[in-house]
């Protein structure tokens, strides 16, 4: 038979804040000041302090009988003058209810979408706006990256083949707005990170081993002719590649001259 109770949360002068309905064998719910409780209340724990809460346990016949002493207690509690940080009368809830899936799914929509328009950045959007448009200072910024620095949750975390492929299938068919470019183009303008970075032996090689055979597919070289189709190179990028070019040219028969050279006068 389940034992029900129900306790009072006191603090240190003997006043109690809080009451509530718990049962044994499931947690210690009459000590537990952090889970599932209100932010009300935390903040009340939080002045207090969790070392200085008092508890008193009051062990109840049946479930019945927890819920009208729940009720019971805040009434006359309340009546007395107490300040109770409990957010409703008591008899709330039902012990060992589980939803059906279909309740699930009603609970969970408005709530994930709630929760999607939050991230987007949507103004019209439910939920917390306090930071809506907010920008960060440089000091405050600067402080987020020597926090984040050696940070290695992720390091050498290696994503399985079926999480590629959701990525991957996500991704497909998202365009960018225009808009959404701009930002990007602005946001990386002048970006020097790998700006004189020359990559090592061992990397050019991995880069080389890995792209041995590999053919893209039909659709990939469909999108990317698609995709520049109508293209024009500006001038000054013609004039660039040129150059380049030519460098190029002027090594490769210097370096064979050289090859010529050596070997002529190694038969002398």
């Amino acid at each position: 038979m389940k034992q029900f109770y129900v306790y009072l949360h006191c603090k240190p002068n003997g006043d109690p804040f809080y009451v509530g309905k718990g049962i044994v064998g499931r947690g210690k719910r009459s000590h537990d000041f952090k889970y599932s409780r209100s932010a009300f209340y935390k903040n009340t724990v939080n002045k207090i302090g969790l070392d200085n809460i008092e508890v008193m346990v009051f062990p109840c016949e049946s479930e019945q009988i927890a819920f009208y002493t729940e009720i019971k207690w805040i009434k006359v509690l309340r009546d007395a003058g107490y300040k109770l940080v409990n957010l409703t009368d008591g008899g709330d809830g039902v012990s060992g209810m589980k939803h059906s899936i279909e309740t699930r799914l009603k609970l969970s929509k408005p709530r994930s979408e709630a929760s999607r328009a939050k991230m987007i950045g949507n103004k019209n959007a439910a939920g917390n706006k306090n930071m809506l448009g907010h920008k960060a200072s440089a000091e405050t910024l600067e402080k987020m990256s020597i926090r984040m620095m050696g940070n290695k949750c992720s390091l050498g975390h290696i994503q399985t083949e079926e999480h590629k492929n959701n990525i991957s299938i996500s991704l497909k068919g998202k365009i960018k707005s225009q808009e959404t470019r701009d930002k990007l183009s602005i946001a990386l303008k002048g970006n020097k990170n790998c700006l004189g970075r020359v990559n090592g032996v061992e990397f050019g090689l991995k880069i080389s081993k890995a792209l041995i055979g590999k053919k893209l597919s039909v659709a990939h070289c469909e999108s990317m002719s698609k995709a520049r189709k109508g293209f024009i190179m500006p001038q000054s990028t013609k004039d660039k590649i040129a150059i380049s070019v030519r460098k190029t040219c002027a090594m490769r028969r210097h370096s064979k001259s050289s090859v010529k050279m050596k070997g002529a006068n190694d038969d002398n």
